[in-house]
C-alpha cells in the first residue's frame, strides 16, 4: 500500500551528512528503518490515510460501544505509512498514569506518549547513513473529532497541537538542521511527545479520533541538496467508554512514559 520540494545549500547538506554520526533514539521495536518549496505537489492526509496500516476487524472494536479503535483493543497501536519508499511509523501508547484504555471514561485525564521515526526501504535498514535519504520534520498539526452514542462526529477543540515540531518534542535538544526541521531517520532521529492530555470530554462520548499531520523535508537521493515536501497524515481512533465516574490515574515517576 502506498501513501504519498525545496532545495538546501550545499552548508546545509554537509549538517544533514554530519548528523550520521550523532547518537540519537532507539529505533521502534516492531519495524524489521530549506528555504523554497518547489512546485512537486505535497502529499496530503487523505493521502497519508490511504496508505496507512493498522488493524481493521472486529477485535479490533471497543468492546463495550463497538467503536473500531485498535489502540483501545491491544493497548497501544503502531501506524505504518509508506510515501516513496520511506515508512513512517508511528507508535501511540497509554502513559503509566493512566495504563488501560478500556478503562478510559470521558470524565478525567488520559495520558498517552507518541514518538514517529522514518525508514529509508530502498536501503538495508543498518546500512550507513550515508546511504539513506535524510528525513526530518518541521512542523506538527494534530485536530480531533469525537465520535458519541448516537454514532454523531464533530470537530472538537478536545484535543489541539499545533507547532514547531523542535519545540513539541520530548528531547530538548533533537537533531535538528536548520529550517528543515530534526532529524526523523532512524534510528538516530526521532520525533518524541510525552505524556499529552485528553481531559474532560461530554459523558456520550464512545471515542476520540486524532487528526494528525506531519510536514517532513525529504532527501530526492541520498547524498542530494534538493529534498521534497511532503505532509503525512495519520487518523488515530481511541475509544471511550461511557461511564459517570472519572478515569482512574496514579502517581508515577516524573520521569516515567
Amino acid at each position: 500500500m502506498k501513501k504519498r520540494i525545496f532545495t538546501i545549500a550545499a552548508a546545509s547538506l554537509t549538517v544533514a551528512l554530519g548528523l550520521g554520526t550523532l547518537t540519537g533514539c532507539a529505533s521502534l521495536e516492531s519495524l524489521t528503518g530549506l528555504s523554497l518549496p518547489s512546485s512537486s505537489p505535497s502529499a496530503t492526509a487523505s493521502d497519508a490515510a490511504a496508505t496507512s496500516k493498522t488493524p481493521d476487524d472486529a477485535s479490533s472494536k471497543h468492546s463495550k460501544t463497538g467503536f473500531l479503535s485498535p489502540f483501545s483493543a491491544n493497548g497501544a497501536v503502531h501506524i505504518y505509512t509508506n510515501i516513496e519508499g520511506i515508512d513512517y511509523v508511528l507508535a501511540l501508547y497509554p502513559s503509566q498514569s493512566t495504563p488501560d484504555p478500556s478503562a478510559w471514561y470521558p470524565k478525567g485525564d488520559k495520558l498517552f506518549s507518541m514518538n514517529l521515526q522514518a525508514y529509508d526501504l530502498s536501503t538495508d535498514l543498518r546500512a550507513p547513513y550515508l546511504n539513506k535519504r535524510m528525513v526530518y520534520l518541521s512542523t506538527v498539526s494534530i485536530t480531533s473529532t469525537l465520535t458519541t452514542m448516537s454514532g454523531a462526529t464533530g470537530s472538537s477543540s478536545s484535543f489541539v497541537r499545533h507547532g514547531n515540531a523542535a519545540q513539541l518534542t520530548f528531547d530538548p535538544e533533537p537533531l535538528v538542521n536548520g529550517n528543515a526541521g530534526i532529524l526523523l531517520m532512524s534510528p538516530k532521529g526521532i520525533f518524541d511527545m510525552r505524556n499529552q492530555t485528553i481531559g474532560d470530554l461530554p459523558l456520550d462520548t464512545i471515542g476520540i479520533t486524532l487528526h494528525m499531520q506531519f510536514s517532513v523535508h525529504v532527501q530526492r537521493t541520498a547524498g542530494s541538496p534538493l529534498y521534497d515536501d511532503r505532509t503525512v497524515g495519520m487518523d488515530v481512533p481511541i475509544g471511550i467508554t461511557p461511564s459517570t465516574k472519572a478515569t482512574a490515574s496514579k502517581s508515577v515517576p516524573v520521569d516515567a512514559f
